[in-house]
């Protein structure tokens, strides 16, 4: 199955000067003075603002219209559905990493993410972007999170009382790889309470010798419960858990397929 997810790359190392132009930034060791810099390329006050503006110019270059129809060239310093999650220094490459999250009437999409390299002077060194074109679904919820909540308490037998405390949902779009089919859901994080499966899974081959781990403990999973109708759609450990080593596949950062 094709991922619904489309994969945007750019790096400085592989274009030319003629295109780095194109894109708005300056070549590397270009000498032209502050006078001219309008010219060649922008200034700008702040990172998230160039961020967004090579994320456009990106776009609009890229071959899949799905992408291009992202972009906003008539907004040079915006791109629509963006929004910053971290900005964050690289001191090994003394560069600097804005990472985004798309989104959709300002629904964030589960799984989506946008990262802009630049250096010290805001010239672009690279994008990295997986983004997706939702397909009609209704953007306002049918249940109350609430009842979500509930969902989870009746599918994990607890006390719907024992999840008062949890932090309310965020919505978000989710994709259901198995069915090929987007959802609206409530995002539930760090939940104190784990299904049947989970909790059987976790006490299969104990790494904490004889006594219970703290994920038997003191589960703590997030849940994406889809906001129409209720239905569980995903669920899993807030914490990084380690099974047994399965083979697995996927496609590398030149498209190809690797096991």
């Amino acid at each position: 199955m094709a991922s619904p997810f489309r994969n945007v790359r750019f790096h400085a190392t592989e274009s030319d000067q003629e295109e780095l132009l194109a894109l708005g930034s300056r070549p590397r060791g270009f000498r032209g003075g502050a006078a001219r810099l309008g010219a060649i390329g922008e200034t700008f006050d702040n990172d998230e603002a160039a961020a967004r503006f090579y994320l456009t110019r990106v776009f609009a270059r890229n071959k899949s219209s799905t992408v291009r129809s992202m972009a906003a060239l008539d907004q040079p310093q915006t791109v629509p559905d963006m929004r910053v999650v971290r900005t964050q220094e690289s001191p090994l490459t003394a560069t600097r990493l804005v990472t985004f999250e798309q989104t959709q009437t300002s629904i964030p999409i589960f799984g989506s993410i946008a990262r802009i390299e630049m250096d010290k002077n805001r010239r672009l060194v690279a994008v990295d972007a997986e983004v997706a074109d939702i397909p009609d679904v209704a953007p306002v919820a049918s249940i109350s999170p609430v009842d979500a909540l509930e969902r989870i308490a009746v599918f994990t037998g607890v006390d719907a009382a024992a999840l008062a405390a949890v932090t309310p949902p965020e919505l978000t779009y989710y994709h259901d790889d198995n069915r090929d089919t987007w959802h609206l859901a409530y995002f539930y994080r760090n939940v104190p309470a784990a299904p049947a499966e989970f909790t059987s899974e976790a006490t299969e081959g104990r790494g904490h010798g004889l006594g219970r781990s703290p994920r038997e403990l003191r589960p703590r999973l997030h849940y994406l419960v889809d906001a129409h109708n209720g239905d569980m759609l995903r669920y899993y450990s807030a914490a990084p858990t380690l099974t047994v080593p399965v083979k697995i596949k996927g496609t590398d950062e030149e498209g190809q397929e690797q096991t």
